[in-house]
């Protein structure tokens, strides 16, 4: 009984990784001093004075990388301007 538990469980898993893994792909590795456009996502400030959220551009400027922190986290060198607005 155990062994067809496991043989389940195995099976199941498999199918997950394979649904998981269908719009996995790998990542872009980024060096310092590349310029990168910034996603306007999660970024409150830039929709500030906007009519619509909708007609807001999805990305913005070209960024330069600051440092690389960990394999998908990079620090970019920011305007004065970016910096200052906050909420």
């Amino acid at each position: 009984m155990q062994e067809e538990i496991k043989a389940t469980l195995e099976k199941v898993q498999e199918e997950m990784r394979k649904y998981a893994d269908r719009k996995r792909r790998e990542g872009t590795e980024f060096k310092v001093s590349d310029l990168v456009l910034l996603s306007t996502k999660e970024l409150k400030w830039h929709m500030k004075g906007r009519r619509s959220e909708k007609l807001t551009e999805r990305f913005v400027e070209p960024y330069k990388v600051k440092s690389i922190i960990l394999a998908n986290v990079v620090e970019l060198q920011l305007l004065p301007t970016v910096m200052t607005q906050s909420s």
